[in-house]
């Protein structure tokens, strides 16, 4: 089991057009896969201006994020946001939720259970 990421060793994974949580991603974003534990795993977000993640849900999965950079207007439920530097947010297990970055945003995002392997680069 890896215990240490070194930056320059994890590649970047383009999602734009991807499918992922049973919609299609708009717009061009990356990310990369630093780090699977047993019960968590991290990923670092590059979300480009006009990314759009439509209204899905992750049943079985929760995640929490936070913006170190940029601007997002999120819906969790039936709640909107607007987030920035230094914000952060949480996603329950199957609640649905939508992303739009509305200027280039760089953010982290810990999920549990881990996503397979297969999720980010199938």
């Amino acid at each position: 089991m890896k215990v240490i990421a070194r930056n320059k060793e994890i590649k970047q994974i383009q999602r734009g057009g991807k499918e992922v949580g049973g919609v299609i991603i708009e717009g061009r974003s990356s990310l990369r896969l630093m780090m699977t534990g047993k019960h968590i795993q991290l990923k670092e977000l590059h979300l480009r201006k006009g990314f759009y993640h439509p209204n899905h849900n992750h049943p079985g999965e929760e995640s929490i994020g936070y913006v170190i950079k940029g601007h997002l207007k999120m819906a969790i439920a039936d709640q909107h946001y607007d987030l920035r530097d230094g914000d952060s947010w949480y996603h329950p297990d199957g609640v649905f939720h939508w992303t739009r970055a509305i200027e280039d945003t760089y953010a982290v995002e810990v999920h549990s259970p881990p996503r397979p392997e297969e999720h980010f680069y199938g």
